[in-house]
């Protein structure tokens, strides 16, 4: 033991928890792994698919619109999808520090295809509405999951504690 650091009976409880969680984290740290590269690539694939289904509905409204013949809904279109996901962000994170990260996310995979698969197969506006709010809560879950799993992954919990962090994200604050 060095000289610098007290003995682990010194240290209260939640420290030393704190400092088993870190070092925990830096030794499941093997961004050489597949399991590793797996999971990124899982996780990059799900937020992409969650980016894709908030940009693609500018494109689909008017042929939307023409299907349904519902030019008064437009607004809702787009609206229930980003409705949904913001009343879902704030206790998505709570969700996820409650339960297990992989079944919540997996959860919310399944919610979020419900969502657009009921949009695939809306026999009218409304429907097509309400499928976009239920993909809207699927997305919410999706995207901060996928911050929890890269928070796990990716995380080097000892850079608070440093000083040879980088410059240039220090330039733009």
């Amino acid at each position: 033991m060095s000289a610098d650091q007290p003995p682990a009976a010194d240290k209260p409880a939640q420290q030393q928890s704190v400092d088993d969680e870190y070092e925990d984290a830096e030794k499941n740290y093997q961004p050489k792994s597949l399991k590793f590269w797996t999971l990124l690539a899982g996780v990059y694939l799900s937020i992409f698919l969650v980016a894709l289904d908030r940009l693609i509905i500018v494109t689909a409204i008017p042929e939307i619109t023409d299907q349904f013949n519902s030019i008064e809904d437009i607004g809702w279109y787009g609206s229930s999808y980003i409705l949904a996901a913001t009343c879902l962000f704030p206790t998505s994170g709570r969700i996820y520090y409650l339960y297990s990260t992989k079944s919540v996310f997996l959860v919310n995979l399944v919610i979020f295809e419900a969502g657009s698969a009921l949009c695939g197969a809306a026999p009218s506006s409304t429907a097509f509405i309400i499928g976009r709010a239920i993909a809207g809560l699927g997305s919410a879950g999706i995207f901060t999951g996928g911050m929890m799993v890269l928070l796990h992954q990716l995380a080097d919990w000892k850079a608070h504690d440093s000083c040879d962090s980088p410059l240039l994200p220090h330039a733009f604050t």
